[in-house]
């Protein structure tokens, strides 16, 4: 898929924004998503973001997110995206995440998604 932004580069994470406006995410294997990695995202969200945003994260890597990581991303999420859209089918990125979605609301849409294709086909009902 064509991108309209280079790709950008974390310690954690590759973002660009491609050629449908979506903010596409992909975490890298093994990492930890806590504070500092989201601060770095937003940074990045930031200087790609001239509006809000649908967001696309590739989560099929095995990921950890702290407590604080999960505070920092809802307080700031909604700032840049109208609705974020996660795919993964790693049951040990899946669950946990399940589980603390269901105590706590988000302020934009967010799904779950077995695969992008199903992902982005919920996402361009926010385009």
């Amino acid at each position: 898929m064509k991108t309209e932004t280079d790709i950008i580069k974390t310690e954690a994470t590759e973002i660009w924004v491609d050629d449908s406006g979506i903010v596409c995410v992909k975490i890298l294997e093994d990492t930890e998503m806590n504070e500092e990695a989201f601060e770095q995202c937003f940074a990045t969200y930031k200087q790609l973001c001239n509006r809000k945003r649908a967001q696309l994260i590739d989560a099929q890597a095995f990921c950890t997110m702290t407590e604080e990581g999960k505070k920092y991303s809802a307080i700031h999420s909604p700032s840049y995206f109208i609705a974020t859209a996660v795919v993964t089918n790693n049951l040990a990125v899946r669950l946990p995440a399940m589980f603390y979605n269901s105590f706590h609301k988000h302020s934009v849409p967010f799904r779950f998604f077995n695969t992008e294709r199903e992902a982005r086909n919920w996402l361009r009902e926010y385009l």
